[in-house]
């Protein structure tokens, strides 16, 4: 009898170990469980902080793009504004109305001068001192805006020559030509001599006339 009593002791001790043993095991596994989900949420916390981040200095980017686009634009209507008053542009004299060709005429004595007859300096006679450059760039004499892609920053140069009564006109590498009144298109760097009341257009249809004016 005390035998047997004995292994039953023995049995419920067993059964209570193993009892044990797997709570323990279940704590621990809950715990590591919880270890990890709160790992998660950690990463989870700190990725959402840095989109956040992101976010706040995509806004700031975007904030400092659109002031210096505003800036940008207001600079360049202001530029155009200036190309567009009557002030005379650097090393020409013009005026604008409308001139009778019988001013022009091919005797080598008198002033020699550009006439506007399409685009945006139409109706203009320009004096020519020395020469003329055309182009987009504040350097150039005759200024075209900057809406004017067509027109190179440094497009074209014209000069007279008094001992021949000739025009030369030369392309400054142009983007998109430089035209002689017949249509021909001059070369990238290449010079043409023109005589008086020929023509001559841009790359947008700027067209011009050479002259040599000998009376008022």
């Amino acid at each position: 009898m005390n035998h047997v009593l004995v292994w039953v002791g023995y049995l419920c001790f067993v059964v209570a170990g193993v009892q044990v043993i797997r709570l323990i095991k279940l704590h621990y596994e809950e715990k590591e469980r919880s270890e990890k989900e709160a790992k998660k949420y950690e990463q989870e916390a700190q990725r959402l902080q840095a989109k956040v981040r992101y976010l706040e200095e995509e806004a700031k980017r975007k904030k400092i793009v659109e002031e210096k686009r505003k800036y940008l634009q207001k600079k360049k209507e202001q530029q155009i504004k200036k190309q567009k008053s009557n002030q005379p542009n650097k090393g020409v004299q013009y005026k604008h109305g409308k001139r009778k060709d019988k001013h022009i005429d091919q005797k080598y004595k008198g002033t020699p001068e550009l006439w506007g007859v399409a685009g945006i300096y139409a109706n203009t006679y320009i004096t020519l001192k020395r020469e003329i450059l055309f182009g987009r760039s504040y350097s150039c004499n005759l200024v075209f805006p900057e809406e004017m892609p067509r027109i190179s920053r440094r497009h074209c140069l014209l000069k007279y020559d008094r001992n021949k009564g000739m025009f030369c006109l030369t392309d400054l590498q142009s983007s998109y030509g430089t035209f002689l009144g017949n249509g021909k298109k001059l070369k990238p760097g290449e010079s043409v001599w023109m005589a008086v009341n020929e023509e001559f257009c841009l790359g947008n249809g700027e067209r011009f006339r050479v002259g040599v004016r000998t009376g008022s």
